[in-house]
């Protein structure tokens, strides 16, 4: 059974290391690959750690058995809204169901916390991830292309946008 629940810091070493292997995995045909290669895990988990030390910070993860095997990280970023900054599988869970759990999840809480409509970006190039959150009801925002900066690494994203359901009161 996976149990989705909030990550805690002896997590941070869990998602970095599904972090780099994500990126490696869902980008090797898109990004160079020693940028790729050159990924830290030490790097990401100093990261994440700092994040999860934040009193703002907002990480789910999936456990199976033990096991960390995906994480959400989101923020609200208004009044009204929200960004899901990541959602990242372990390469072996991916396609088994638990990254649209770990996605309800996320957007749950995002709409518990205020917020009626969330954002993500998504590299333009990412055709699967594109229609993951398809498949979840997000929606590309047109005309949203941009240029970020991931790990030093130049990419083309584009947005996507969902409205979020309010919780019962």
């Amino acid at each position: 059974m996976t149990a989705i629940r909030q990550a805690t810091l002896a997590d941070a070493h869990a998602i970095a290391t599904i972090h780099v292997q994500s990126w490696q995995h869902a980008y090797a045909d898109i990004l160079p690959a020693e940028a790729l290669a050159a990924l830290s895990v030490p790097e990401r988990e100093a990261m994440h750690q700092r994040n999860l030390a934040r009193s703002d910070a907002h990480y789910l993860v999936a456990e199976r058995n033990g096991d960390i095997i995906g994480f959400a990280t989101w923020g609200i970023t208004d009044m009204e809204g929200a960004m899901l900054y990541s959602l990242y599988m372990a390469p072996t869970a991916m396609g088994e169901g638990v990254g649209g759990r770990l996605l309800a999840t996320a957007e749950d809480e995002m709409s518990h916390a205020g917020a009626t409509a969330a954002i993500l970006h998504v590299l333009i190039s990412n055709l699967p991830t594109r229609r993951f959150y398809e498949r979840h009801g997000w929606q590309l925002v047109p005309q949203s292309d941009q240029k970020e900066e991931f790990f030093g690494i130049s990419v083309n994203t584009v947005t996507y946008h969902k409205m979020l359901t309010t919780p019962a009161s």
